[in-house]
């Protein structure tokens, strides 16, 4: 898996600042031979994945996170681990 950045990307869960990652994907029947899996995870306490996309042989995908509830931290709020 490889760290792209921090990016702030709108969502139904409003405007979140994210990890970005790209996860190694192996071609073949879905994914084209240089298709890239994005994947961004708030930047929080929570650290919760809201949206991913890649490409595929027809197109692409784009998934995302249209509600979360249960969380220990309020969405987007920074955690401090610090006793």
């Amino acid at each position: 898996m490889q760290y792209i950045g921090i990016e702030k990307i709108k969502t139904e869960l409003g405007t979140l600042e994210c990890l970005k990652f790209s996860p190694e994907i192996k071609p073949g029947r879905i994914f084209k031979k240089n298709s890239k899996l994005y994947l961004w995870v708030t930047n929080d306490g929570n650290r919760i994945p809201v949206k991913a996309n890649v490409d595929i042989l027809i197109g692409s995908v784009t998934l995302e996170l249209l509600e979360a509830s249960g969380l220990k931290y309020k969405l987007g709020q920074k955690a401090s681990y610090s006793k």
